[in-house]
This record gives structure tokens, sequence and C-alpha cells, in this order.
């Protein structure tokens, strides 16, 4: 059926390099690609892009607060550094583009990021949803305050990064069936190790999670999923011989450039010739 097309077989585009890079951490330790990635998602929002520049990496040996650790960690080193070798351009956004760009990236360096759970994130959603609604009026109703189980949504996840703790929120241990099938299980059979990282202003930046290292573990999640083992047999393979625990993390890089130069941009804004749904004008 392929054997005219370039590949000889059927190929995708991909969503991210994360089951290469876990291959490459088991000789390796410690990896990352800034590779494009692609989206089909049907979002015409101010963070979303159908093909955008995706920073990635891999660690071996860590658990859910080295993950963190070194997430929290990599913002701000990014932060600082541009802060000092770009002092003149920030002076001159401060001025005229993103004024307050100074005294809100500062601030992000001098605190520690906040951590909570999903559920004491959808506890602070439902003691603040009058205040959520009010907020974002024109794009919220009742029926969009999430429960368990549900996607927290970004305006929800806004809310909480920017009126609650006003600064950078990891929130970890989602529902397992929001998460992807290569996610480590926590012991209540409910959530995994997923974190997601919130900047105000922006929303999510990080996605990340402690992964399955367990052969059997990671079998029976896709099974109960209905997934086709034999077309990621060299990703399951992993897990039979001299497996390890291991966590990585994906990071929007033109979300991270926005955060760094604007106070509330459009991911446009910062994408030379930028591509999303019912948008390809280049």
């Amino acid at each position: 059926m392929y054997k005219n097309d370039f590949f000889e077989k059927q190929a995708f585009l991909t969503v991210s390099s994360q089951l290469q890079l876990e291959a490459l951490a088991a000789g390796l330790s410690r990896v990352y690609t800034l590779n494009p990635s692609f989206r089909a998602e049907k979002s015409k929002t101010k963070r979303h892009l159908a093909c955008f520049t995706h920073l990635e990496w891999e660690i071996a040996f860590i658990d859910i607060n080295d993950l963190m650790n070194f997430s929290e960690g990599l913002i701000k080193y990014v932060i600082g550094k541009t802060l000092k070798d770009c002092s003149g351009e920030y002076i001159e956004l401060d001025k005229f583009v993103s004024k307050g760009i100074i005294e809100k990236l500062s601030g992000f360096i001098n605190s520690e990021f906040q951590r909570i759970t999903y559920d004491e994130a959808l506890l602070l959603i439902h003691d603040n949803k009058k205040q959520i609604l009010k907020k974002f009026s024109k794009e919220l109703t009742i029926k969009d305050i999430p429960n368990w189980g549900d996607d927290l949504g970004s305006y929800c996840e806004r809310y909480i990064s920017e009126d609650i703790y006003k600064k950078p929120t990891f929130v970890y241990n989602y529902p397992k069936e929001l998460k992807s099938f290569y996610m480590k299980i926590n012991e209540d059979d409910k959530t995994v190790q997923g974190v997601d990282l919130l900047i105000p202003g922006l929303g999510e930046l990080i996605g990340s999670s402690i992964r399955e290292e367990n052969y059997d573990k990671l079998c029976k999640e896709m099974d109960r999923r209905g997934m086709d083992k034999s077309k990621l047999d060299w990703f399951v393979d992993l897990r039979k011989n001299s497996t390890f625990k291991h966590g990585g993390a994906g990071l929007g890089f033109d979300r991270l450039v926005n955060m760094c130069t604007l106070m509330d941009g459009n991911i446009r804004d910062v994408v030379a010739f930028p591509v999303a749904f019912q948008e390809c004008d280049y």
C-alpha cells in the first residue's frame, strides 16, 4: 500500500521524542533534544500552535521531587541568564512593550515554586469558583468548573498560579485516565506521577512525569487501554532487562520565550511563521 511513499511504510508527524529519549537515557543517563513537534488540536487560543519547538529531557534514577527540582532549577537558570546577558533589551521591554517584566521574572527567581496535588488544586478551584467565573465571565460558565477526573482547564490553572499563589505552581498526581499510558501509577491505582508546571499569565509551560519502569505493570496498563503493544515492542522491551527508575519532561520553547519577554502575550508574537488550527499562511 505504501510502496510509492517516501518511507515505503506508514509514517506520522511526531508529537514528542520522549520514547526515543527513554531508550537513549538507558545508556547515557541524561539526555535532551530540541525538535519540532506537531499537534492536531482544534484550538485557537493564545497558547497553542499546530507546529512548535519542543525541548524535552529524560533523566535516569530520579523520583517525582527530583523531577520538579530539575524543572524549577532549569527555569530559574534561564530567567537569570537572560536577565543578566540581555539587561539592555529588558530595560527597553520594560519601558515600552512589557511593563513590569523585570519585576515579574525577578519574582520567579526569588521565590520557591508552589507544589500542590491535583486534589488540592481541585479543592482550590471549587472554593474559589465564584471568583473564577467572575474573572473569566466571557469564557467560562458553571459547567466548565471541573470535578474529580476532569482536566483542570487552562482558565482554572491560570487562576491558581496568578491569583492564589501569584507564582509558578507545580500540580502533580493527576488521575490516570487524564494522562498517558507510560506514567507511573501511584499506590492508590487512581492517580499517576504526572506533573504540570503552571506559569502566571501563561498557563502550562512544562508537562512531565515519572515513567513506569516495570515491564508487567506497563503491559497491564497498555492492555487495559486496548493498545497494540507490537507497534511499540522496542519501547516495551526496555523494561525487560536492566530496567531503571527514570522521568522526563517536555517544554514548549516558544512558550518559554513568551514567558521571558511578554507580560500577557500571544504565542504568535514570538514565532516568525506560526502554523495553527485553520491558520497556515506561510
